[in-house]
């Protein structure tokens, strides 16, 4: 891996922890890609390698994040509109 990929890498992550918290609604995200984690992107904030980094931070904090992409493992939502449906039917901690 290069310098510079290196470099992309270690600044997603970066902009990844400063995006989310444990405090925050659940994440969903869909892309028309698979991720290349590694390989130069066009645009890497724009890509399932964003949304799988970002996946992974979620994780570490506790905050669900579901991420959607051509291959993707344990898909339980394959679409925003299936993701709003149920996180509407499901009850607050409030109610």
């Amino acid at each position: 891996m290069s310098i510079k990929r290196v470099t992309i890498v270690c600044l997603l992550v970066i902009v990844i922890s400063a995006l989310v918290s444990a405090g925050d609604p659940p994440v969903y995200m869909i892309f028309n890609n698979a991720p290349a984690i590694g390989e130069e992107q066009k645009d890497p904030t724009h890509t399932a390698n964003f949304g799988v980094k970002l996946q992974e931070h979620c994780k570490k904090i506790g905050l669900e994040c579901a991420v959607v992409y051509p291959g993707a493992p344990d898909v339980k939502y394959k679409s925003p509109t299936d993701y709003l449906i149920a996180k509407l039917k499901t009850p607050t901690k409030s109610q």
